[in-house]
This record gives C-alpha cells, sequence and structure tokens, in this order.
C-alpha cells in the first residue's frame, strides 16, 4: 500500500512512507515463522433526546380560557433550529486542516496526509467468539479509504489518523463497534499460535461526543486503535509501537490533539 505524501512536518530525510506498519516490524519479523505470521497478522489486523412534558388541569365545568401565548424572541427561535439541524459533513478543505500533522506529535515524527485504510484486525484467534464477532464488525464499520494522517516516529513506532465525515448513521456504527471491542474483548486473550495476543480497554476521559479505545498486544507489539465522534465525523487513531511496552502517553496525545482540531473547525464556520 504505497502513498504519497505531503509533507506536514520536518523530515530529517526525504521519506516516502510504504506500509509504515509492517516496515516498522522488520526486526520483530526476522524470528521464527509462526511468530513472524502472528506479529504481522497482529499489525495488519491493526473506529439524539426526546422530552415529552405532560401537563394536565383537574377537571372542572368552567370551560379554561387558552392561556396567552408569549412570543418567542428572535435568539431562542434560532437556537431552536440549530438543534433541529443536522451539521453539515466537512469539506475537504475542512478534514485536510483537522488532520494531525508530524509538529503536533512532538520531535521524532515526520510523515504527510494521504487517502488510506485502516489495517483488518478481525483475522487474529481470539478465545471469546462475542470478541471475535465485534472484532468483524469494527472491520465492516471501518472498511474503505479515508483521508489520513500517516506518521513515522523513531524507534520503529508509526502513528495513522483517519476522519470520516457524513450521515449520522455511519457515524454511529463506527463508534459502536469501537464501544463493542472495548467491552467484549477486554481481557481477552489470543488461541493457538495467536497464545500470546490479548486486548485489554484503554480509556481516553471526555473526549468529543463518544470515546472508545482498546490495545492489541503480543510478542513486543502494541496497536493502540481510539475512536473519537465529534459532531458529524469520526476520527479513528492507530499507534504502533514495537518497543515491548507500548507508549499510551503519545497515543493519548494524539487523541486529544485529533479531538481539539476537528472542534476548532467547527467553531470556525
Amino acid at each position: 500500500m504505497k502513498r504519497s505524501l505531503r509533507a506536514t512536518g520536518a523530515r530529517p530525510a526525504a521519506v516516502t512512507v510504504t506500509e509504515p506498519l509492517t516496515a516498522a516490524l522488520a526486526p520483530v519479523q526476522a524470528s521464527a515463522v509462526p511468530v513472524t505470521a502472528l506479529v504481522t497478522a497482529l499489525v495488519t489486523a491493526l473506529v439524539t433526546a426526546l422530552v415529552t412534558v405532560l401537563a394536565a388541569g383537574p377537571a372542572t365545568a368552567v370551560t379554561p380560557r387558552a392561556a396567552p401565548t408569549a412570543p418567542v424572541s428572535g435568539p431562542a427561535t434560532a437556537a431552536t433550529a440549530s438543534l433541529a439541524a443536522p451539521i453539515a459533513p466537512l469539506s475537504p478543505s475542512e478534514v485536510e486542516s483537522a488532520l494531525l500533522t508530524a509538529g503536533d506529535l512532538g520531535r521524532g515524527f515526520h510523515g504527510g496526509h494521504a487517502p488510506a485504510s485502516l489495517s483488518a484486525i478481525g483475522a487474529i484467534p481470539l478465545e471469546r467468539a462475542t470478541c471475535r464477532a465485534a472484532l468483524r464488525r469494527f472491520d465492516e464499520a471501518f472498511a474503505g479509504r479515508r483521508p489520513s494522517a500517516l506518521l513515522v516516529g523513531i524507534g520503529g513506532r508509526t502513528l495513522t489518523q483517519g476522519i470520516a465525515t457524513g450521515g449520522g448513521a455511519g457515524l454511529a456504527r463506527m463508534t459502536a463497534a469501537a464501544g463493542a471491542v472495548a467491552a467484549r474483548c477486554d481481557g481477552s486473550r489470543g488461541i493457538v499460535l495467536s497464545a500470546g495476543t490479548a486486548i485489554t480497554r484503554r480509556s481516553l476521559g471526555r473526549l468529543g461526543e463518544a470515546a472508545h479505545a482498546f490495545r492489541m498486544s503480543g510478542y513486543g507489539v502494541t496497536n493502540d486503535i481510539a475512536v473519537i465522534r465529534v459532531k458529524s465525523a469520526v476520527t479513528v487513531i492507530q499507534h504502533t509501537d514495537v518497543s515491548g511496552t507500548g507508549d499510551w502517553a503519545t497515543t493519548l496525545r494524539a487523541a486529544r490533539k485529533a479531538t481539539a482540531k476537528l472542534s476548532a473547525v467547527y467553531r470556525a464556520r
């Protein structure tokens, strides 16, 4: 999966990001064949309120007089219309402005923007059937290419961020799928050759309208996935680290920055 990138951050040298997640694992893939296949699978396996008010007075023989209707002020009318109206999807230029850049993550990262798709994660054999089903639904919800930031860090770390925008049903399906994996796969472990694999739920705190995250780890590789809904957009972050310990601080920093940039785009409308 080769992608030509438009540079968004300073690079130490000209870099073309070509399958960053797979390339990052070259040192690990030099090990035994079963482990190589599993690590590749793991990384490749790298997303309204109704208020009803009822009022009834006691029965009386007197015909009630209609209460005068207070005029509705202009600002109140505008606010009501604003709440009822759907939020328009982001334009291509707005999406571009909301994508992360190397500078957003600090020193050590470089890369750019290009259309990309998430790596599938549903093929890893895990012990819980409910977890396996949730992973497959996650892959289905996030299938397809979308505008993305593709960033590479020191030590083989890679971080990708995609933004999906459009109808509410599709975005709700994405956040629901991510929440299902976080809930149903927490503590689940792999079986057979993937016995060293585990999935754990992670917390993003209060970000956007909905936020879910989980970590897939095994054989020295950690793959953090974070999904955040902001108005008419969903951003999904995949952060892969091959140091053996993971780097949740960078994942959380990226999620917070991505949410802030999306919120700023909507405020600027």
